[in-house]
């Protein structure tokens, strides 16, 4: 952070007034003493829109997977395939927050450990 920006909050001290969704962003710089900023004038709505299902290869290299899947289709109540189909959606949908929350804390570990360099 500046002198100026430590001094007045901003370095253009009119900013916020101009754009009150602005925010300021120190980026982390992996191989400089220098960090760059990321000035977002405009807030990024976000809006709850399903996003379309990918299936990745690396995937089935998980062995939870299996399991996820196993479970799905051996846990569903009765032999209706619809049955089996939905429960392994279920089983499928634990799995994939299981996994996205391993990924978010490594890379809060990556970052933390990039702070410190």
């Amino acid at each position: 952070m500046c002198k100026v920006e430590r001094k007045s909050g901003w370095i253009v001290p009119w900013l916020p007034d101009l754009f009150p969704n602005v925010t300021l962003n120190n980026l982390i710089a992996d191989r400089s003493d220098h960090s760059s900023i990321l000035l977002n004038l405009v807030e990024r709505q976000r809006n709850n829109v399903r996003r379309s299902f990918k299936f990745k290869n690396v995937w089935l290299e998980d062995e939870d997977l299996d399991i996820a899947m196993t479970e799905g289709w051996n846990g569903a109540d009765g032999d209706q395939v619809l049955d089996k189909i939905q429960n392994c959606t279920k089983e499928l949908k634990k799995w994939g927050t299981t996994i996205r929350l391993c990924f978010e804390k490594f890379i809060d570990e990556c970052r933390q450990e990039m702070e410190l360099l």
